[in-house]
């Protein structure tokens, strides 16, 4: 399987909307190069989405117990 990566579900589906913006590769050469950008790309967006949405859970009043 060479178009596979594992996740979550909550990043497969943020990251399932992300639009590829090139054209068709040609080879399976050029397919996993822009499989790798896109990837990267996409890890970094991930990674920005979690921190803002980590920093608003940091932001809210802690509770213990029920």
């Amino acid at each position: 399987m060479f178009n596979l990566v594992t996740c979550c579900r909550a990043c497969n589906e943020f990251l399932n909307q992300y639009p590829c913006p090139d054209s068709e590769p040609e080879t399976v050469e050029d397919f996993a190069i822009l499989r790798d950008r896109a990837f990267a790309e996409k890890r970094t967006n991930a990674l920005d989405r979690h921190a803002k949405e980590r920093a608003v859970f940091e932001r809210l009043p802690q509770t213990h117990g029920r």
